[in-house]
């Protein structure tokens, strides 16, 4: 029981201290057309036209997921997430169970991301079905919008 304690503990410092050093660096805002119905965090949301943004500065890690249309709209919490894939697109990551999909990450550009939590629905259905990735590639929205 104390190893665990202790594992949790250093485990947590660490997220501490990752999630500082990535504070500093701005998430962009991103559009991207999902072709299919999806889950964030707990809700559901349906395919189309979508904005993701950070919420505020101050609040990097909760992130704003609008559908163009104004009717669907979500908050999910994230972490930061970081791969040396300079090259690579922003891009929504999403892993699919059967025909069901769950947003897993968010890339502004190849090296900066965010990281979801599983919601509870995608840890039950993870625990009967082996899930596929699937990335959906997003731009960056014109000035104006």
């Amino acid at each position: 029981m104390r190893k665990q304690l202790i594992s949790v503990a250093a485990a947590l410092v660490l997220s501490i201290v990752a999630a500082a050093q990535c504070g500093a660096q701005s998430v962009g805002v991103i559009q991207v057309n999902i072709p299919f119905d999806f889950q964030a965090g707990n809700r559901t949301l349906p395919a189309g036209e979508y904005r993701i943004e950070r919420l505020s500065a101050e609040m990097e890690g909760i992130q704003l997921i609008r559908g163009s249309d104004g009717k669907a709209a979500t908050l999910v919490t994230t972490l930061p997430s970081e791969s040396k894939d300079e090259a690579a697109p922003a891009r929504l990551v999403f892993y699919r169970y059967g025909n069901e999909y769950f947003l897993s990450e968010i890339w502004t550009d190849g090296t900066h991301g965010r990281h979801l939590h599983k919601s509870a629905r995608e840890k039950e259905v993870a625990s009967t079905l082996r899930s596929t990735e699937v990335a959906v590639l997003a731009h960056l929205p014109s000035v104006g919008l």
